[in-house]
């Protein structure tokens, strides 16, 4: 008797949510028709902060990462679900920390500040649930504005993925605010400047750069993001 109550409350909880469901989507739909015909297009832009772990900053005397990021991003739709969207994002990232110097009175902590300057490329699958969430996820390619982590290396760029969660508004029948979490992990691509010593000559000569150099997961970001998308029409 337990086993079918419980059934039955299961089963009037999800007939109660498709219902809402698709109450939820035929009210969209009448705000879509009376506005217009919908295009498949759509831009959105947002506002990003949130923190990250990255390297060639000297890891292990970190204290804190920060980003800052805006961008844009043009999407897509497939269904009234699915869409596919590609971006453009710009990160400012900043860190702190302190460096240890052996000086003759013992071993000093020097603090520093470093700054960098990223363009992020995302490719996302996202769906749109019939409430407010939204779910996306896909790759991305990042670059470095100042691509040297080294005297001898630099960073040929970052490859990885994203997770992204979060709401969404209606404010009018073409626009909607966001708000929401994006997860990222990455792999460093990067590269060397061999020397060799010529002892006849007494000075290093440049060999050549080396094969390009994988850091598996040394990437991790986690970002809070605020956006306004707005849908065109046809």
């Amino acid at each position: 008797m337990k086993k079918t109550a419980v059934s039955f409350i299961v089963l009037l909880a999800a007939f109660a949510f498709t219902a809402q469901a698709q109450d939820t989507t035929r009210a969209m739909k009448i705000q879509d028709d009376e506005a217009g015909s919908a295009s498949p297009f759509a831009l959105q832009v947002h506002l990003g902060e949130g923190w990250g772990n990255y390297p060639g900053v000297d890891a292990d005397a970190t204290t804190a990462h920060w980003i800052t990021s805006g961008g844009v991003s043009g999407h897509y739709a497939l269904n009234s679900r699915w869409s596919l969207w590609l971006g453009l994002d710009y990160q400012y990232r900043l860190t702190k920390g302190y460096s240890i110097s052996d000086m003759t009175e013992g071993l000093e902590q020097i603090p520093f500040t470093k700054k960098a300057h990223y363009f992020c490329l995302p490719l996302q699958l996202e769906y749109e649930g019939p409430r407010w969430f939204y779910l996306h996820a896909g790759p991305y390619v990042e670059r470095a504005y100042d691509r040297w982590i080294a005297a001898n290396a630099f960073e040929v760029c970052v490859v990885g993925g994203m997770l992204g969660t979060g709401a969404h508004f209606r404010l009018a029948p073409q626009s909607e605010l966001r708000a929401g979490l994006t997860f990222s992990v990455g792999s460093q691509l990067k590269r060397y400047e061999q020397y060799e010593y010529d002892y006849s000559t007494k000075t290093y000569k440049e060999k050549g750069l080396s094969d390009i150099k994988v850091q598996k997961f040394s990437y991790f970001n986690a970002m809070f993001q605020v956006g306004y998308l707005y849908r065109f029409t046809r």
